[in-house]
């Protein structure tokens, strides 16, 4: 996925994208901070599924304090999160979450679902964070828990 990376900043260039280029090299940079800060470790793709969903909460962050923004802003804005959005997994649609969570929980004692044993759903839940809004399925298993 970096070389993804690298090949979309070298065509921004290229085609004298500034916006695209701008968005690309803060990622890269954040990719390699995160693999620097863990001892100049090798980038996986999950630091920058990490980097890309830092951005992407960093640029709805910025939207909502623009309230009254330029037009123009938010055609940057809205730019740079269409080309960070390439950069991820497909996401699990809310539907299919709820009835991931309902399988886990399905294989839990009905005397045992109680607010406590949430955390047992979210680790199994934990490996596919990548896939799916961890804030969605936290409520979901929240609500599924007395």
């Amino acid at each position: 996925m970096l070389k993804k990376i690298m090949q979309a900043k070298k065509d921004a260039m290229l085609q004298k994208d500034d916006v695209a280029k701008g968005i690309l090299s803060i990622l890269h940079s954040s990719v390699n901070a995160i693999a620097k800060e863990d001892g100049g470790r090798e980038i996986t793709d999950s630091d920058i599924i990490v980097s890309v969903k830092k951005l992407i909460k960093q640029n709805g962050q910025t939207r909502d304090q623009m309230k009254n923004g330029s037009e123009d802003a938010y055609k940057v804005l809205d730019k740079e999160l269409h080309i960070l959005n390439e950069f991820l997994p497909v996401q699990m649609t809310e539907d299919e979450v709820k009835q991931f969570i309902d399988l886990i929980i399905a294989g839990i004692a009905p005397e045992d679902r109680v607010r406590k044993n949430q955390g047992k759903v979210m680790v199994q839940l934990k490996p596919n964070s990548e896939v799916m809004d961890m804030t969605f399925a936290a409520k979901y298993v929240s609500s599924k828990f007395s």
